[in-house]
């Protein structure tokens, strides 16, 4: 269904990184690079842009798409660059999206915004064709102790928890978020990504729905819940800041964090100002998926991109493919989204359907390429008309995949050995 491109990020020393390719499809080369970054040059301009105090007549977009591709470049160089660029034409070859996992280590570099990666003005967080998200590495199998939330494969069930300060703001979304369940049941022609073997079939149905809303549950009222029912997802939104305290509903989850995960929830959804804090508890505890939404001032706009991510998923598609949809169709603030992923889920929060695990694939591309099946190359867009940079990475790429035609590679690991650290 997708190709895989899983990136990890090791420090050494201070500014100093080993970043290695983890996981790769057939016929992409591994490979690894140790680089030296400017992280306090790129918080610092994050921080800048952030509070828009950067004299400069750009817009908060151009100023975006500029460190956004600082990031990019920084990411994919040598021959990170060479193995990226060759996933990028297999997948396109195939038809097939890509899915690049980012595996950052604690600290800094998970507070700049690689949601912001951008190639050749191109934000990769919007693209239809790679999906991104954050690599995490649980300490708790994502077996372990766990209830089995499949119980009614064919029923996307949702706990929603509110904690909202003012009571008419409650009933609206409590109205709004029935109204979005009842949406859902309903057969709609969805927007297509472009895939032949993800998009919608027009004999499809979405799968039924099923929501319960708690407000403000108490410990023995959630837990008790959890007991009883099944749920596949669980999606918290608060208008409420307690300060470093955090409010009793935050502090909740957060003690709760690990009864939650076990219960079967494959997915929670924070819209809270303590997103940060849990979404870190709930990594930590063993989440397979976490989706941390950037704090707003009015919560009842985040059930406008949840009402996009569900529809996908009550389709029996993966997490990370349902956001990137959503993020492609939605005004949401996409750079401000970020999802997190355990190393081993595969994203499905209910049993994939036959033709995602294995979709058929056109005859098409096989007969065009017949002759010679690194002809597709020049069609692909890498950059700007006309940049010897693109050219030579085109060339590059090219050369590559035909040594992978003609000699496939053997399952030998990367080196472990490491170059010596340059003099200072």
């Amino acid at each position: 269904m997708a190709q895989e491109f899983h990136l990890s990020v090791t420090p050494l020393q201070p500014g100093d990184y080993l970043v290695r390719t983890e996981r790769v499809a057939s016929g992409v080369p591994l490979a690894e690079e140790r680089v030296i970054w400017p992280i306090q040059d790129w918080l610092h301009q994050f921080r800048e842009i952030q509070k828009g105090k950067i004299a400069s007549k750009e817009s908060f977009s151009q100023r975006q798409s500029r460190l956004g591709q600082q990031l990019y470049d920084a990411l994919f160089s040598g021959t990170l660059r060479d193995s990226w660029l060759t996933a990028q034409g297999i997948s396109q070859h195939h038809r097939e999206p890509l899915r690049l996992r980012l595996g950052l280590p604690e600290g800094e570099l998970t507070a700049l915004p690689w949601e912001w990666l951008t190639a050749a003005h191109s934000p990769i967080a919007t693209s239809p064709d790679i999906w991104l998200s954050r690599s995490v590495d649980s300490a708790v199998p994502l077996s372990s102790g766990r209830k089995n939330a499949w119980k009614e494969p064919d029923r996307l069930t949702i706990l929603w928890i509110l904690a909202i300060s003012q009571r008419d703001l409650s009933l609206v979304l409590n109205q709004q978020i029935a109204r979005l369940s009842t949406a859902l049941q309903q057969i709609d022609n969805f927007p297509e990504m472009g895939f032949p073997s993800l998009d919608r079939l027009p004999e499809e149905t979405p799968s039924p729905i099923e929501s319960l809303i708690l407000e403000e549950p108490d410990r023995q009222t959630l837990l008790q819940t959890l007991a009883e029912r099944s749920f596949h997802s669980l999606y918290y939104l608060s208008d409420q800041d307690f300060g470093q305290e955090g409010h009793p509903t935050d502090l909740l989850l957060e003690a709760l964090a690990q009864p939650i995960v076990n219960s079967g929830v494959r997915l929670s959804v924070i819209s809270s100002k303590a997103n940060s804090r849990l979404s870190k508890t709930w990594v930590a505890k063993g989440m397979p998926a976490v989706l941390k939404l950037p704090t707003i001032e009015k919560p009842e706009e985040s059930l406008d991109l949840a009402s996009l991510f569900y529809r996908r998923m009550q389709l029996g598609y993966p997490v990370d493919f349902s956001l990137q949809w959503a993020r492609k169709v939605s005004d949401c603030k996409s750079d401000a989204i970020i999802l997190y992923m355990q190393k081993s889920f595969d994203g499905f929060l209910m049993p994939a359907k036959p033709e995602v695990l294995a979709p058929e694939r056109s005859e098409e591309p096989e007969e065009r390429y017949e002759q010679d099946e690194t002809d597709f190359l020049s069609d692909l867009d890498y950059g700007e008309d006309g940049s010897e940079d693109y050219e030579e990475d085109s060339a590059v790429v090219a050369d590559l995949f035909r040594q992978v035609i003609q000699s496939p590679p053997t399952e030998s690991p990367v080196s472990e050995e490491l170059p010596p650290p340059s003099a200072a």
